[in-house]
This record gives C-alpha cells, structure tokens and sequence, in this order.
C-alpha cells in the first residue's frame, strides 16, 4: 500500500466516521420550533374551511328551495307558505345537519324570504343565511346573503336590489 492509498483511505475512514453521527439537540429543537410554527398557522385555517365546506350543504339546499319556490310561483302565482308544500321540508320547516330552516318569513305574490339559523354557530363555526325569491313582470331574481360573522344575524330586502340587513354579505 503505497501513501496515495493511506490518505484516501484516511480520508474515506474520516468522512464515513462523520456520516453516521446523529443529529443535535440544538437542531433538532430548531425543528421542532419550525414544525410547531407551521402547525400553529395552518390549524385555525383549517378550522375555517371546515366551516364553509358545512355551509356549502345549507346554501346547496336555499338553492333547492328557491327553484322550489319559482315552480310553485309558475304553477300557481303565489309563493308557497310552507316548505311542506315544496316538497323539500315537514310541518314548520326543515333542519339540515347544522343549520334549522323554519318556513318562510315573509309570503307574497311578489316575493318569498327564507332564513337559515345555526343550530351550533360557535361549535360548527357556521354563519346564518337568508334568501329572498322575487318575481316581477314574469322574471324572477334571486339574493342570497350571509352574515358576517359567526352566529350574526341577516335577512335579505325587500326587493333583490336591497342590501342585507346587519351589514351581511351578498352572495348573489
């Protein structure tokens, strides 16, 4: 063995030596730390997706409701008083899994208001919902509002060009 090969076979020993050395206390902590700083950002994001992927079940069923609504309303010229009579509620209204949806508040010729109120706001992190179906010389609109915040109250105008009551926010 000549010395060329003693010192890449130094070399080699050392390098081999190192590589199975573990790691640090001082990184595995900075990992740590890094690890907990992720968690702590994403978790209350998730939280909120959670809560509008429940709230996409409740508006999925105002929009059953309101096609409901505008069949009744070509059928007979009025809007139906009673869920019940949609075929999409019971006696008194509907309740979905996070949401109660009573029988309309407010009936007319011209315009039907439904609310949708949180069983469970602050558990489920769901806002409350109104929508209004309006009919005006054979063309019927649609506005749909949120609350603001969760658990806040909303309603709908009394014609589709009026804003939310409470400041909420209008979807269509």
């Amino acid at each position: 063995m000549n010395c060329n090969d003693k010192l890449w076979f130094k070399i080699f020993y050392q390098w081999q030596k190192k590589s199975v050395s573990g790691f640090t206390l001082l990184e595995l902590l900075i990992v740590m730390i890094i690890v907990g700083i992720l968690a702590a950002i994403s978790i209350p994001n998730f939280i909120n997706q959670v809560g509008k992927t429940r709230e996409s079940e409740t508006k999925s069923y105002l929009g059953l409701i309101a096609r409901g609504q505008q069949g009744y309303h070509w059928e007979k010229r009025t809007f139906a008083p009673q869920l019940e009579l949609l075929g999409v509620g019971s006696v008194g209204g509907t309740q979905s899994k996070y949401h109660n949806i009573p029988d309309p508040s407010d009936v007319s010729d011209v315009r039907v208001k439904h609310q949708a109120f949180a069983l469970d706001a602050q558990k489920d992190q769901v806002r409350n919902f109104a929508i209004g179906i309006y009919y005006d010389t054979g063309q019927y609109t649609i506005a749909l509002c949120q609350s603001v915040d969760v658990g806040g109250t909303v309603n709908v105008g009394d014609n589709a060009t009026d804003s939310c009551t409470n400041g909420g926010i209008k979807l269509k």
